[in-house]
């Protein structure tokens, strides 16, 4: 019983980053953050209905040191329980600023932090679960991302802590699934 205390059988990587860890990593670089990401600042509008300025809520917790405005666009709230829309939609505001650091090629930037408080949760084993879409024209690109996060994964994990990566996988990404398995054996 104490071992399924320690452990976490499905986390999404890029959506469990806590708003402080949004925070940290987009003080610097909030105003270079292509906020429309993924169709986000359309999308939000239209199932809110009204407009946000992600580089004034950037700017507010820079100048209060409140989370709040953050936490409002993020965390998904109890009293919305059941919108899967709503759901959904939060989760990629975190998107935009992973993706930032996503494209420039640094991950550990935004798998650090996630490892670092899962560790000091006392968590021994995480499987770490990723659903980013496939391309054929990104193929290089997309196994470099996925390998990037194994690798860390593989890196950080010792006889205290068991990091796992699962993959979604679909036909069309499981050619370069099994290529990037045939070309890592470790």
């Amino acid at each position: 019983m104490n071992s399924l205390k320690k452990t976490e059988l499905h986390v999404h990587l890029l959506q469990c980053l806590h708003p402080k860890d949004i925070f940290d990593l987009g003080k610097e670089v909030y105003q270079d953050i292509n906020w429309n990401r993924f169709n986000f600042l359309d999308r939000f509008e239209n199932i809110y209905g009204y407009k946000i300025d992600p580089i004034a809520i950037f700017e507010e917790v820079i100048e209060t040191g409140s989370l709040k405005a953050l936490e409002d666009i993020m965390v998904y709230k109890d009293s919305e329980r059941g919108d899967f829309d709503k759901f959904n939609i939060k989760s990629h505001f975190p998107l935009c600023v992973t993706g930032f650091y996503l494209d420039q090629g640094d991950f550990r930037s935004v798998i650090e932090p996630i490892v670092r408080r899962h560790k000091a949760e006392g968590l021994t084993y995480v499987e770490y679960r990723q659903a980013v879409g496939y391309s054929e024209a990104v193929k290089e690109e997309w196994k470099k991302w996925h390998l990037s996060f194994i690798r860390y994964l593989k890196e950080v994990s010792d006889e205290h802590f068991k990091g796992r990566y699962i993959f979604r996988i679909t036909e069309d990404s499981y050619s370069a699934i099994r290529e990037i398995i045939d070309e890592n054996p470790d």
